[in-house]
């Protein structure tokens, strides 16, 4: 495997963990679209406000739920 594969892999399970996380206190969403229209919604994430999504992704979904998490900025 190469570097890139692991680094992604990497953040796939951090944001699964993240995500999992806030599973008492978030939004809950179930594909990448609704995602990102939700963040887009979203004012900045930050201590005092943190944005909390609670979604349940499989492989076929991970590139498209980081593509939109990325793309929102937050």
């Amino acid at each position: 495997m190469n570097n890139t594969n692991k680094m992604f892999r990497i953040i796939a399970f951090a944001l699964i963990f993240i995500l999992s996380a806030a599973v008492c206190f978030g939004q809950t969403l179930n594909n990448a679209e609704d995602l990102k229209k939700y963040l887009n919604s979203q004012p900045a994430n930050s201590p005092n406000n943190p944005i909390n999504i609670t979604m349940t992704i499989n492989d076929p979904m991970l590139r498209s739920v980081v593509s939109a998490i990325n793309s929102a900025g937050k």
